[in-house]
């Protein structure tokens, strides 16, 4: 498991979700750091994705790598309601796609509970995302208010 600490959530660095303790020390998109989210079974990542993965980082980004567990977590105490149907497909067979779907799912609550974007592992960020003119025009608005 990865343990949180100040230095380490904070804008810049690579944030691995393994569990609740993690997720509940994960702070939210602000104007100061963009969340970008991606995904992995476990917090060992192939190695054929840590080049693509590495164009993500930037000192105005919050790089943050969600496991199997931390999804489940993040359900279990933040959406219980939901829990028994994201279960129901995890428990499906694996040739359904189940396991998919759930992680599908799952990416969606991370930007409902922190905000930012979601990126698969075998994207490649060209200009870092707070560059990206929509990423900028917002933030913008939101220091105008």
């Amino acid at each position: 498991m990865f343990f949180l600490s100040s230095i380490a959530i904070s804008c810049g660095n690579l944030v691995v979700v393994d569990g609740i303790s993690d997720i509940q020390q994960l702070p939210s998109t602000s104007l100061q750091c963009l969340n970008v989210h991606q995904s992995w079974k476990t917090a060992e990542v192939p190695e054929k994705y840590h080049r693509l993965q590495a164009t993500w980082h930037h000192k105005d980004v919050r790089h943050v790598l969600w496991t199997d567990k931390g999804n489940l977590d993040l359900i279990e105490h933040y959406y219980p309601r939901w829990s028994s149907h994201y279960a129901q497909l995890l428990a499906l067979p694996s040739h359904s796609g189940g396991a998919v779907m759930a992680s599908d799912w799952a990416r969606l609550l991370y930007l409902h509970k922190f905000g930012g974007l979601y990126v698969d592992l075998d994207y490649e960020a060209h200009v870092p995302p707070t560059d990206w003119p929509v990423v900028a025009e917002n933030s913008r608005r939101a220091r105008s208010k």
